[in-house]
């Protein structure tokens, strides 16, 4: 009786799409996360590199008297920090 049962068991394919969804679910998220990620930062670097070019417009028509008050706006812009070290 005990043989009969796990070999219906093992011919029936019942929750075959349910594993296959639990295996491939994990994987999908983790690629469409990088892929979210991924396309933030590439954003993030247009948007930055879109107001240094502005910046650098601005600054060249005499917008800004120093080039540490051009240098100051695209820190603030971007959020990095400017290093003290740094000539």
């Amino acid at each position: 009786m005990g043989k009969k049962r796990i070999e219906r068991f093992t011919r029936r394919d019942d929750g075959s799409m349910t594993i296959e969804f639990v295996f491939l679910f994990p994987v999908l998220m983790i690629i469409f996360v990088s892929f979210l990620g991924c396309s933030m930062a590439f954003v993030r670097q247009s948007m930055i590199l879109n107001h240094v070019n502005q910046v650098a417009r601005a600054y060249s028509v005499g917008f800004f008297a120093e080039e540490a008050a051009a240098e100051q706006e695209i820190v603030q812009y971007s959020g990095y920090f400017v290093d003290e070290g740094r000539s």
